[in-house]
């Protein structure tokens, strides 16, 4: 009996962004070009989200997903290997989350998605949280890694 069961679905769907994409002036959610997934009817993905972004600190950057009618998408974060209190879940469909890049930076946390009876998409989308002809980018290389467990 082998110690680790590797996942059901199979190998890791990898989407990845071919090119830098850049917003400005506006504080409007728009889909990101690239890094969607796509899912069927009841399906179960666990996602690692990687994002290499740079916003100024005075528009922040601000980002969601959508997913298809009656799917979740919960995170994952752990901040502290030893520190149990230190795991954060949330809902990433349920409102937008912020914070001030001042440069690059990145973002990367685990998602679990969790199907229902709609296929579909789960849809990065991001803009600035106060619109500025300054650019903010989600560059090149930003990617989704998701393995199907149902």
């Amino acid at each position: 009996m082998p110690l680790y069961n590797p996942v059901p679905g199979g190998g890791a769907t990898v989407v990845r962004k071919s090119a830098d994409e850049v917003v400005n002036n506006s504080i409007v959610l728009q889909d990101d070009d690239e890094l969607k997934l796509a899912v069927k009817v009841n399906e179960v993905w666990r996602i690692l989200v990687f994002l290499k972004i740079n916003s100024q600190a005075a528009q922040r950057f601000k980002w969601i997903f959508t997913v298809p009618a009656g799917a979740t998408l919960i995170s994952f974060e752990k901040f502290e290997d030893n520190d149990p209190a230190q795991i954060a879940s949330r809902d990433i469909t349920a409102q937008t989350d912020s914070f001030t890049a001042g440069g690059v930076q990145y973002l990367c946390f685990y998602a679990l998605y969790v199907g229902a009876a709609a296929a579909g998409y789960i849809q990065l989308q991001w803009a600035q949280t106060v619109a500025a002809a300054n650019d903010t980018t989600v560059y090149e290389n930003s990617h989704l890694i998701a393995h199907k467990l149902t």
